[in-house]
């Protein structure tokens, strides 16, 4: 059996957030197994860290290593360089003569870590980073070049999370060479973990724990967005948001920024809004949800998937222009995870506000699954 694992993530946010509830389930699968976290850089060591849940969840779990820091003082740069290399020469060390799984997000394709990749070829596995999936849809929206993908052999494995993954439906990967895990926020171990330390974590960030139901709102980025309408339409989008908002006395907002957001913006714009109060929370969706009653994004974010899967409503208030549009037959780019698409009509945005914050049904559970233990032990022995 193999007995450590270790992960190399990339500057994504995302793939802490993958990687986390299955790690997890590699804990509760084996406390023998030794786990690492390899981060690239310092600046998303950083955005980690803001998202207190998923820096303090990891810590408990697995030993965190970043490859590259912007030490002011060079000779601090020059010896976490050289400790980088020693850590590096080990892995290659271990690759050769000890049993050690390799999981990444691409890191392993590129120079020097490719050797990484090939001297531990048959443990090595490439994992989804997006667990609910990425379809050359929604990549064509971005501009992304996605479809150049097509008939691609990756090196390695591959390890998916969701059904719709373009490169197990893309790629000429062997089919022995896919390895099916699913869903992994939904198993009792997760779940449990949410509720057994949402209330610690929101009074950590000194949001108030009690009856009350907050309207979360998910920053993203306000700069210029191609399929949307007009350079600039993001912060207008936000500010009607929270015009409709100040229009409900008494209502409690969580803001949730994105690692690219404009706080200085953010921060200026709140003060004109005094019937509303505002918190900015960097805590994980998934503790957000467990005290949110209603979720509003500008431009669709994985995170609204997060409150979804814990039926809270989600409403997508946007400016897509007519390309996407008729691209999106409509819709939101990901109608799956969107309860509610609204395109630039502040109205019909007020309208469904006024329908939901009457609306006092009680929340639902999530619906929890097993952990794949089959797809654990063919990695791991």
């Amino acid at each position: 059996m193999k007995k450590k694992v270790i992960i190399f993530l990339n500057r994504k946010l995302l793939t802490a957030d993958t990687i986390l509830p299955f790690l997890i389930e590699i804990k509760e699968y084996n406390r023998n197994i030794k786990k690492e976290v390899w981060i690239p850089d310092d600046q998303t060591f950083k955005e980690i860290k803001k998202n207190i849940f998923l820096y303090k969840e990891l810590s408990l779990i697995c030993k965190i290593k970043v490859l590259s820091n912007k030490n002011r003082f060079k000779i601090f740069q020059f010896i976490h360089k050289m400790k980088v290399l020693c850590d590096f020469f080990l892995l290659l060390f271990q690759s050769l003569f000890t049993k050690v799984i390799f999981i990444h997000f691409k890191l392993l394709l590129n120079w020097p870590f490719r050797t990484l990749l090939y001297l531990n070829y048959n443990n090595t596995y490439f994992a989804e980073a997006n667990s609910y999936g990425d379809n050359l849809s929604m990549a064509s929206i971005k501009d992304q070049s996605w479809p150049l993908l097509k008939n691609y052999k990756f090196p390695g494995k591959l390890i998916q999370f969701s059904k719709d993954w373009y490169l197990v439906n893309y790629s000429k990967t062997k089919k022995s060479h896919i390895f099916y895990y699913g869903f992994p926020r939904t198993t009792y171990n997760f779940v449990n973990l949410i509720e057994k330390k949402k209330k610690k974590y929101f009074l950590k960030e000194k949001l108030k724990f009690d009856q009350r139901k907050y309207i979360t709102i998910i920053l993203g980025f306000y700069g210029e967005i191609k399929y949307h309408k007009k350079t600039g339409y993001q912060k207008k989008l936000f500010e009607n948001t929270l015009q409709v908002l100040n229009n409900f006395k008494n209502q409690y907002v969580i803001l949730k920024p994105h690692h690219s957001t404009d706080m200085n913006y953010i921060t200026k714009t709140i003060k004109n809004f005094k019937n509303i109060k505002i918190f900015i929370s960097y805590l994980h969706p998934l503790i957000l949800a467990t005290k949110t009653k209603i979720v509003i994004a500008n431009n669709y974010s994985t995170a609204l998937n997060d409150f979804k899967i814990n039926n809270i409503p989600t409403i997508e208030y946007t400016a897509y222009n007519n390309t996407t549009l008729k691209k999106t037959k409509g819709l939101s780019q990901s109608p799956k995870w969107v309860d509610y698409f609204i395109n630039d009509n502040k109205e019909e945005f007020y309208n469904l506000i006024l329908k939901l914050t009457r609306d006092n049904r009680k929340q639902s559970a999530v619906k929890c699954t097993k952990a794949n233990i089959s797809i654990l032990n063919k990695i791991f022995f």
